[in-house]
């Protein structure tokens, strides 16, 4: 079960290297229900300031963050780092459904939080600091998507036994998935190929 649900993700992210070991920052969102325009003016800036992307091609550009409508919900996709200034960031997901998931050199967070604001979420550099493994894990048993909690739990079954042939990608699949699953949206080279407005933030 665990290597199917998060097999489609783990080949995604081998395929794309750069996405795991070669950028300076990757931010993937979801928001639902939530529209573009809604979307923009939460982020602070207005339906002039979406200028039209191809895409990938767009992603090397400073303050670039790549924005769409997939159906109900509204994607932010980001490989430089721009959201970390997005102003009032806070206020994407208000009254919505809203996953993210954000890698970079030195940290892995995950946080899916639905609109009545429960939710859960995962922060590696937070664990061992803040909260231990059993905690964060124990906040998933016990919380609306306890569903998930055995995933996480597999991820630290492998690292603590240090076996040789851990899946080095499998915690960011495990987070990918969830958001597909609670969204109905997957990310894969397509979405992000045809993600149809760019956003440039000042940095």
């Amino acid at each position: 079960m665990y290597d199917a649900i998060t097999q489609p993700y783990r080949d995604l992210l081998r395929r794309n290297h750069k996405l795991i070991d070669y950028i300076e920052h990757f931010c993937y969102t979801v928001t639902t229900p939530l529209t573009l325009d809604e979307a923009v003016r939460r982020i602070g800036m207005q339906r002039a300031d979406l200028v039209p992307a191809p895409g990938r091609e767009t992603l090397g550009e400073d303050g670039c963050l790549l924005i769409g409508q997939v159906g109900p919900a509204v994607v932010t996709y980001d490989e430089v780092g721009a959201a970390r200034f997005m102003p009032n960031a806070h206020a994407l997901g208000k009254g919505c459904d809203h996953g993210i998931a954000q890698w970079d050199f030195y940290n892995l967070a995950f946080a899916y939080i639905r609109s009545d604001g429960s939710g859960g979420s995962w922060d590696e550099e937070r664990r061992g600091h803040e909260e231990s493994s059993e905690e964060l894990i124990a906040g998933w048993q016990a919380g609306p998507l306890a569903a998930y909690a055995d995933l996480f739990h597999r991820y630290l079954q492998e690292e603590e036994a240090d076996e040789e042939g851990a899946d080095p990608v499998y915690l960011r699949a495990v987070m990918l998935t969830i958001l597909e699953l609670e969204t109905g949206v997957r990310l894969d080279d397509a979405l992000i190929d045809s993600l149809p407005y760019a956003l440039y933030l000042p940095l």
